[in-house]
């Protein structure tokens, strides 16, 4: 079989945070982790992958937000969680969007971030912890660039991006952003994040939004729990830079003392600049593909071939297709192989088959 190379995001964001975890909050790595096990627009289950974290949470003042949404959510999961109040927009819940971009990106592709139905999820999934106003926009500028930035990586054959690369996915993420939210229902809070472009909702807007993130001073950003901090801190560094020890020198060297900042934006440094790791191409024979099933002792696969199985056996093609999309993100996440998502898919299908027909027969007779 030929193995062709494809990008897995997951995997490149996850060691970025390992090898710069000094310098990140520790509850980030831990946060990241739960998240992406509960990416799932089943978003009930999106708080239920905190809740272990609660103790840890509590230690960190600047996840009050995201502890009284937790408890909230313990207590009655069915009650509106997501705290609204002016000071409920620390950036805590921008950990959670970085593994729904990339699901949503393996499954819907670049246009993840028009899509209205994904975009409603991922509101509903900020919601269940941050429902103000801010932080949904905030939200909504900070997913389409991961977006933006996983696109240019596939056509790039996955090497990491230059200048001119960086500011084509910065233009299209945040300029496709505002277009939208000059007929939102938030459009009285866009006046909040007119730094990342004076005249950025503005429809005769003349200045490209890398142009405008180029001009902020260093000293007008800061390293705070503030999400629109933290976002124009994280834009700003991909404009300025030209390399991930850039950009993380960048952001350190802001003026402010929390680090929760850090986190959201190295995420973006190591979607842009992440090496590519080695890659076994032999690793994706049956043999192989059979082993790394039979050892992930991961319980959220293990949940998800069942429904494949069953979604093919009651001639749900299209759920069926959805949720390789998902298992195929979860063994990226994991760091089992590199693979396109076309021999994954095709590999699953052979896999399952002789369930599915087994399971059909008495249909057919």
């Amino acid at each position: 079989m030929e193995i062709k190379i494809l990008f897995t995001p997951y995997y490149y964001v996850e060691s970025a945070f390992k090898e710069y975890e000094s310098i990140t909050a520790p509850l980030t790595l831990n946060l990241l982790n739960s998240a992406a096990k509960y990416f799932l627009n089943e978003v009930d289950h999106f708080l239920a992958g905190f809740l272990p974290l609660e103790t840890e949470i509590s230690g960190y003042p600047y996840y009050r937000t995201l502890s009284e949404a937790l408890e909230i959510y313990k207590n009655d999961p069915n009650k509106p969680s997501g705290r609204s109040a002016d000071f409920d927009n620390d950036a805590s819940f921008l950990i959670g969007v970085i593994p729904k971009a990339i699901n949503d990106f393996v499954i819907h592709g670049p246009s993840a971030a028009n899509n209205n139905e994904v975009i409603n999820s991922l509101i509903a999934q900020v919601k269940l912890t941050h429902s103000s106003e801010r932080a949904i926009i905030s939200s909504l500028f900070y997913y389409a660039v991961i977006i933006e930035l996983l696109a240019k990586r596939r056509l790039n054959y996955n090497k990491e991006l230059n200048k001119n690369q960086i500011d084509q996915a910065l233009n299209q993420a945040i300029l496709s952003t505002a277009s939208k939210l000059r007929a939102y229902k938030h459009k009285n809070s866009v006046r909040y994040f007119v730094k990342i472009s004076p005249t950025l909702y503005r429809k005769d807007n003349v200045e490209l939004p890398s142009e405008s993130l180029r001009k902020i001073s260093p000293n007008e950003l800061k390293k705070s729990a503030y999400v629109i901090d933290v976002l124009e801190a994280s834009l700003s560094a991909l404009a300025k830079t030209s390399n991930i020890q850039e950009f993380i020198n960048f952001i350190i060297s802001l003026p402010g003392a929390s680090n929760m900042a850090v986190g959201p934006a190295l995420a973006l440094a190591a979607l842009a600049y992440s090496p590519m790791p080695e890659v076994n191409e032999q690793l994706f024979t049956d043999a192989h593909f059979d082993f790394a099933i039979d050892g992930a002792g991961n319980k959220y696969i293990s949940e998800l071939f069942p429904k494949i199985i069953n979604a093919f056996t009651h001639k749900k093609e299209e759920e069926g297709e959805q949720l390789i999309g998902l298992l195929y993100a979860e063994f990226n996440r994991l760091g089992y192989y590199t693979a396109t998502f076309t021999a994954f898919f095709e590999n699953i299908k052979s896999f399952i088959s002789p369930v599915v027909k087994k399971a059909l027969e008495p249909q057919l007779n």
